[in-house]
């Protein structure tokens, strides 16, 4: 109480040299001269006492710990808090606040503007208390994710977690008082923003890498027993794939090895060409636009999802054709694609629900990543089709044109008639294909002939489909794929019926097999062969274009086309003389590992990747059974379905019994069948005689093979050079 007292003198005797040295900062201490730097008094005191109090060895624990010392440094704090506070009113460095200053003119304007700004963000949000509201699971309101169900339980139960923890917090200070003192361990909880987080893959020594194949520890341990036992058949061990995941094929975290489809495209415009460019059409009749591809054209991304519906209409009616086709995925559960858009979606929520409720509703800012989740696109596309359902003033926009729109298996078209945006239900448009590049194929057949068709798209897919098919096309209709972006300075036109007669009938009905057997979003690839080196032994060999136009007609595959593409494999890997995988492998092995010093096996042993070796024939069987099935979803895709939701099981074949397998609702690669590895010593030994037999062919042989290997392997990286440049020319 002396205290206030003191004050109130203090300010009545108002000694002008000691107001101005509060002015300047006289409730604080500085070690410098800058303003920065300046301590308040009672911060200064406070650590000061620490200071003195505390032990070289243990610090501030002994003191923070005594209750005493917490209890007088509360009351102390608060004491010297209230005395600066008042000794600054009363000499009139501090003002009270005036209550009155919110009622300024400018503060009005600064509240009216933050307001609106609070109500537009509530505007463009999900609406919490709407009866359209799933009551099942949560939604986030701003982005309209629906969240997973363990989020959902962590954060209903959060409250009933906290109690739970504050009583048993209670319970342990009353049997010890010492732990009131300790840390309190902080409690899990998974929000929306939790679901956001992006998850990396670790290292080979990351639990995520659980396939680790060691390069060159089966061929050393191999070589040594070859050395040294003289009975080791290396072909029978060498017929195994020996790895859980097949290095040609895959990597080690059991992903899908990938190419780039587009050197394929690239390469077949050039024989399309023949040196002169390909001119537009003088005159087109219908466009067919891939939908997705639109979207991702999309820059920058409206703000809103109204607005994006706006966009998309208006760059629709923007062509100059009579009819416009936006086609448009659906998605299933399981499909083959899983395993593709796996990889696609980096943070592992591919699954995650999504719920968009109306155009005000901004657009999220990872609109791009968000375009590779199902849910995602499923629920974007539902809104665009309801919302130019639903929209009359976008009908004077179509000026006279009919747009068709693909949502789920539906197909709608909008027309401006008479002053109303007529909807009508295209039933001969029906489809139940997955892929976009599938069902544009039904658009262009249904198309009224005569006609000029302009397909766009970048997708090679399309253009493999549209040439394994041009036989099924109408004589008078013509087909132009438009690719690349003219911001870019890329964009061409393909002139498909032009195309087709430079590579032939043949040729142009291999292209799907082909084209799934060498990698494409179904199916990996053959890592390190690309797309280049194995069309040109296509181009040059009827027998192998013969054997790809087989697939996908008929689920059981004759001997004679699978040995032949066999030996494609063959000739892809640089042995055109062999007709058996095993035996290139075998041939690659020992070429590879095989050492010239008897005393030192190990002096010059090369490492070789896995990955250079092709895949056994246990594997090649499995990847043949999945390029038969995406070949038959291909040519089949113009095909008017029979009956509904059953067409993909009575038309196509049984992915489980076709290289995948399901695995916890998703389907996954099914490298192969049978055992990884030889199951006893006996599968892989030699008897005497066998083993002598071997040896003598090995060295008669093996020079000139090594040479012949050589001149072929030299000649194809030439030829592998000089179609990279002309890519690059491209």
């Amino acid at each position: 109480m002396r205290f206030f007292i003191d004050l109130d003198l203090f300010s009545n005797l108002c000694y002008s040299g000691l107001v101005e040295g509060l002015i300047k900062g006289g409730l604080s201490v500085r070690r410098t001269n800058k303003p920065f730097s300046a301590t308040p008094v009672d911060l200064t005191v406070e650590q000061t006492i620490n200071l003195n109090c505390a032990s070289s060895k243990t610090g501030i624990t002994a003191f923070t710990n005594n209750h005493s010392c917490r209890e007088r440094w509360s009351i102390i704090n608060s004491c010297t808090g209230d005395i600066t506070s008042r000794l600054e009113f009363n000499v009139g460095i501090r003002q009270k606040e005036d209550v009155s200053r919110d009622l300024q003119p400018h503060r009005i304007k600064t509240d009216h503007r933050q307001f609106e700004a609070i109500k537009s963000q509530i505007m463009n949000t999900i609406n919490p208390f709407s009866t359209d509201m799933s009551t099942v699971r949560l939604t986030n309101i701003g982005s309209g994710k629906r969240t997973s169900l363990e989020t959902e339980d962590s954060i209903l139960k959060v409250r009933d977690n906290g109690e739970k923890a504050r009583l048993q917090f209670i319970k342990e200070c009353v049997e010890d008082p010492a732990r009131f003192s300790k840390p309190i361990k902080k409690l899990p909880v998974k929000t929306f923003s939790s679901e956001c987080c992006k998850f990396t893959r670790k290292g080979p020594a990351g639990k995520l890498h659980d396939v680790v194949v060691d390069r060159n520890l089966m061929g050393r341990t191999l070589v040594l027993a070859l050395e040294h036992g003289k009975n080791v058949n290396m072909g029978e061990i060498l017929s195994y794939p020996n790895v859980p995941v097949p290095p040609s094929l895959g990597h080690n975290d059991g992903k899908m090895a990938s190419t780039t489809k587009s050197t394929l495209s690239q390469r077949l415009e050039l024989i399309g060409k023949t040196g002169n460019p390909v001119n537009p059409p003088t005159s087109v009749d219908a466009v067919i636009v891939d939908g997705m591809f639109l979207l991702y054209l999309l820059c920058p991304v409206p703000s809103t999802f109204g607005k994006l519906a706006e966009e998309l209409f208006k760059k629709l009616c923007r062509l100059q054709d009579k009819q416009v086709h936006f086609v448009l995925d659906q998605f299933f559960s399981p499909s083959i694609k899983d395993a593709e858009r796996d990889k696609r979606c980096s943070d592992g929520n591919r699954d995650a629900s999504y719920v968009i409720k109306g155009p005000s509703q901004n657009t999220p800012r990872d609109f791009t990543k968000l375009l590779a989740v199902n849910s995602f696109k499923e629920s974007l596309i539902e809104f665009i089709v309801h919302y130019w359902s639903t929209s009359p003033c976008l009908g004077p926009i179509l000026c006279g044109k009919r747009i068709f729109v693909t949502e789920k298996s539906r197909c709608f078209s909008f027309q401006f008639v008479d002053g109303q945006l007529i909807r009508k239900t295209e039933e001969h448009l029906v489809s139940y294909e997955e892929e976009a590049d599938t069902r544009m194929l039904l658009h262009v057949v249904n198309i009224q002939s005569p006609a000029n068709i302009v397909v766009r798209t970048a997708d090679t897919d399309v253009l493999v489909i549209l040439l394994g098919n041009i036989y099924r096309f109408k004589k008078d209709i013509h087909i132009w794929i438009e690719a690349g972006v003219a911001g870019k300075n890329n964009l061409r036109y393909v002139d498909v019926h032009d195309l087709s007669i430079h590579l032939g009938e043949k040729m142009c009905r291999a292209l799907p097999g082909f084209h799934s057997f060498t990698g494409c979003d179904y199916s990996p690839a053959f890592k390190g062969k690309g797309k280049i080196r194995p069309l040109n032994i296509l181009l040059k060999n009827v027998r192998f274009q013969e054997a790809f136009a087989a697939l996908g007609f008929s689920f059981t595959l004759e001997n004679e086309v699978i040995d032949s593409i066999e030996s494609f494999v063959c000739a892809m890997y640089g042995h055109p003389q062999l007709k058996s995988v095993n035996e290139v492998r075998l041939e690659m092995f020992m070429k590879a590992y095989k050492t010239k010093h008897s005393k030192d096996p190990l002096l010059e042993v090369k490492g070789m990747d896995g990955s250079n070796f092709p895949p056994c024939r246990k594997v090649l069987l499995e990847h043949i059974c999945r390029a038969n099935l995406i070949s038959s979803i291909w040519n089949y895709a113009g095909v008017k379905p029979i009956s509904n939701e059953e067409f993909p099981r009575k038309m196509l074949f049984s992915p489980e019994k076709n290289g995948w397998q399901l695995d916890n609702g998703h389907y996954t690669i099914r490298w192969f069948s049978g055992d990884m590895s030889p199951t006893t010593i006996e599968e892989i030994v030699f008897n005497s005689e066998e083993s002598d037999t071997v040896k003598n062919n090995e060295s008669d042989g093996n020079q000139d093979e090594d040479d012949d290997n050589d001149d072929l392997l030299s000649q194809d990286d030439s030829e592998e050079e000089f179609t990279e440049s002309e890519n690059e020319e491209i």
